[in-house]
Order: C-alpha cells, then structure tokens, then sequence
C-alpha cells in the first residue's frame, strides 16, 4: 500500500499538485524504502500536530507529510486538560514485561474533529493562488517538452 501510495504522491508532485498525507506519530512509514525514496526524490515536509489541540478526545499524536511547507502552520500546542480517552491500555503481563494494546476507544480516534478539517482545508485555500500558479507553471513545462518517442523494435 505505501509503494502505490508513493507512486500517486509522486506523479502529483511532478504536476506540481498539493498533496498532504497524516499518520500516526508510532507509524513506520518513514521507514519504508519507497517512501525514503519519495523523500529522495522531492522535497516533503513533515509536521507535528496533536489531533487533540483540535477537538479530539485524546491528545494523539500526528505526523503530517506534504510536498508543501504551509502545513507547518497547523502545529498548535497541546492543551492542559484531562483527556477523556486514551487509546491504549497499558500493563505489566505475567513475566513483568510492558505491554500496550489498544482499548475500546482506538477505533474511534479515527475520526477527525470538524475543526481539524476546516483548519487544514483553510490553511489550503490561504495558500491556493500559490499552489495553482506552481501547478501550471509546473504543467506548461512538461507540455512544452513531449518525451522523445523510442524507436521501436521491429520484427
């Protein structure tokens, strides 16, 4: 899923398109080959936002990655509160190790408060004349230049 995921985020940066993607602060995609790849290949950004300054139940924690830095305006600080849930259930098991596993309320924190999709489609639209002149810029220059037909092989 990553590598098709990569595939797509690229081809939207070569049209100069806006992408931004969110994962959990514990996910691993950052150590996914085709995702370094990416990384190697365009400019990302990553930004650190707490779903919780917006509205969430808990704090959890979140990595947004973008090929556009005005995401980093997103980051607000966690505030001071009692959180009603907590998404995992920590313990010591039988032979004195530390587990987490999820509890009943981790299905739910899949779910986006309103304000956090309003801030990130605002901070979009704030940026929009910025990302359509990129894109078109971007597009007038691969129309501008075809790719070279191969000669093909015959029999």
């Amino acid at each position: 899923m990553v590598a098709r995921t990569v595939i797509y985020l690229y081809i939207m940066s070569i049209l100069g398109l806006c992408w931004c993607i969110e994962q959990p602060s514990s996910s691993l995609l950052e150590k996914h080959t085709a995702f370094q790849w990416l990384c190697k290949q365009t400019k990302v950004y990553r930004v650190f936002v707490w779903i919780g300054s917006y509205g969430h139940d808990c704090p959890k924690p979140t990595f947004l990655y973008s090929n556009y830095q005005f995401f980093q305006k997103l980051y607000l600080p966690l505030p001071d509160r009692e959180w009603t849930s907590s998404m995992v259930r920590r313990y010591v098991d039988g032979s004195g190790v530390q587990r987490i596993c999820g509890d009943c309320d981790l299905k739910a924190s899949q779910h986006y408060p309103v304000r956090f999709g309003c801030a990130v489609a605002e901070c979009f639209l704030e940026h929009y004349e910025l990302v359509k002149e990129t894109a078109e810029k971007t597009q007038s220059i691969l129309q501008a230049s075809p790719p070279k037909k191969e000669a093909k092989d015959t029999c």
